[in-house]
Order: structure tokens, then C-alpha cells, then sequence
């Protein structure tokens, strides 16, 4: 069982620096390969080798824009197991979410079998996402810090149906190495997203349409009151119709922001 992927580089001449062009490449396999090794296995994979339970498989180049076809598949009994078990549309939908949470961008609501099986990861979900945010990013934005070209990453279901799993641009470039601000601002928002085991979410900032990831520094000390008031948020505005307006806390944070100045995540200090 394996599942087929493109990398793909939007470059107009369908030619590429080969150097680039191999980082690039290697960046989304290894991101591929530690994603799934990681659900399939319930460990993140540190190091990598022909060896693993899980490998990435280069196949042929396609017309078009520069790219290349590649598979990932398991090889170790139990992972061969886990992976029919799962299927391959659910291995995808995770993919994508973890490669948003890397991103800091938002991501669909999540099926039941696949929110399982983050809830099941628990805090094994901020090692892969750290894991993640090293060299394996920078490698895949290589393509577009030197050249500009936007990279995408897809999953080939077959010849004619081809689905977009997460594009990679000047703009997710610019999160890569985020600037901390350490100043605390007081802000009021609704709870849109929490994950329970690791303190990580989504809030939408009072009179914003869009939703910024959150997270608590240092989550282990945060006191169980938070965490209830934090959840219990979410379950109100998760119960409200189109209609209804949403539930805010007033909290005080930092923040993390991009190369623009954006704030692309808050660290919460505290509820008021």
C-alpha cells in the first residue's frame, strides 16, 4: 500500500537549479515521511535510513511545471497494519494538518478518525511539529527563497484526480523564523480550536473574520481552571448557530510575528 504524491515547483521555464531544486525535494519527503512515520508508528522519527518502517520512493518526472512523482510507503508489519487501517484518505487529511499547524495557518475541521488520532499522540504532536520546523522546512523553501517559485505539495488519487495538499510560497517563507514580541497586550477572543494534551489552538480576535494559532509557553504549569475555562469556551461557541455571536475571554499575551510584522501566533500569560 503506498501513497502517491507530487512535489511540484511552479517554475515557467520547467527547468530548475539542480542543488535547489534537491533540497527542495528532499525537504517535502522527509516532511511526508516523519508525518506519517510518526501516525503510523506513535513515535517521531529522529533519524532516517533505507531501513525505516516508513521510506519515500522517487518515481518518474511529469510535463509541466518542474516536478516529480513520489510514494510513501511502510514496510514494517505493524505499520503496513495501521496504514490499511487508517486509509489513505485520513493519512492525507493529516498530513495537511500538520504541515498548517507548522505554518501557523488554519486548517478544515478535522474527521473523527483523524482528530483521534491526534488526541492519541498527545504531546508527541509538539515534537513532530518541531521536528518539522527545522532543517525539513527550510530545505523545502529553498525553491522559493532563492528563485521565488511557489512549491506544491499534492496527492495523486489517480491520473485525473489530483488533490492540493499545502502550497509553499513567499508568504510561508516569511514565518520561518518568527520575531518575538515580548510585550503584553490585552486582547478579547473566542476560542475556535484547542488541543487539550499539547495547549495548542486557534482564537478569532473580537471583530476579526480570521483565526490566529495560540498556545501557552509553558503549558505543563498551566493550572487546570485555565485549561477547563479554555475548553469550555470552545464548547460554547462550537454550539452557537451562524447567527449568534461568539463567546469571548479576555486574555493577556505575546506573540509571535512574520517577517511583515504580522502577528502569526499569541502566547497566552493569562485569563482575566
Amino acid at each position: 500500500m503506498e501513497l502517491n504524491l507530487d512535489a511540484v515547483i511552479e517554475t515557467p521555464i520547467y527547468q530548475v537549479d539542480m542543488k535547489t531544486g534537491l533540497d527542495t525535494f528532499q525537504g517535502l519527503s522527509d516532511a511526508t515521511r516523519t508525518i506519517v512515520e510518526t501516525i503510523l508508528t506513535d513515535e517521531v522519527p529522529i533519524k532516517k535510513s533505507a531501513k525505516s518502517k516508513v521510506r519515500s520512493n522517487m518515481k518518474n518526472s511529469f510535463s509541466g511545471s518542474y516536478g516529480l512523482r513520489f510514494g510513501i510507503e511502510a514496510f514494517d508489519e505493524d505499520a503496513i497494519k495501521r496504514f490499511k487501517s487508517i486509509g489513505k484518505d485520513t493519512i492525507v487529511e493529516l498530513i495537511q494538518y500538520y504541515l498548517a499547524e507548522v505554518l501557523y495557518e488554519n486548517y478544515p475541521t478535522l474527521s473523527i478518525k483523524a482528530k483521534k488520532i491526534v488526541d492519541n499522540l498527545e504531546d508527541k504532536s509538539d515534537l513532530l511539529i518541531s521536528t518539522l520546523r527545522g532543517n525539513i522546512l527550510d530545505n523545502i523553501h529553498k525553491v522559493v527563497d532563492n528563485f521565488s517559485y511557489d512549491v506544491k505539495l499534492r496527492y495523486r488519487i489517480s491520473k485525473n484526480n489530483i488533490r492540493e495538499i499545502q502550497v509553499f510560497n513567499e508568504e510561508t517563507a516569511s514565518v520561518l523564523v518568527p520575531h518575538e514580541d515580548t510585550s503584553t497586550i490585552e486582547i478579547k477572543a473566542a476560542i475556535t480550536r484547542f488541543n487539550i494534551y499539547t495547549g495548542n489552538g486557534r482564537l478569532q480576535i473580537e471583530g476579526s473574520e480570521e483565526t490566529i494559532a495560540f498556545g501557552f509557553k509553558k503549558y505543563s504549569q498551566v493550572l487546570k481552571t485555565i485549561k477547563r475555562k479554555i475548553s469550555e469556551n470552545l464548547s460554547s461557541n462550537t454550539a452557537l448557530n451562524e447567527d449568534q455571536e461568539l463567546n469571548l475571554l479576555r486574555l493577556k499575551a505575546t506573540s509571535y510575528r512574520n517577517n511583515e510584522g504580522k502577528v502569526i501566533k499569541y502566547w497566552i500569560e493569562k485569563l482575566i
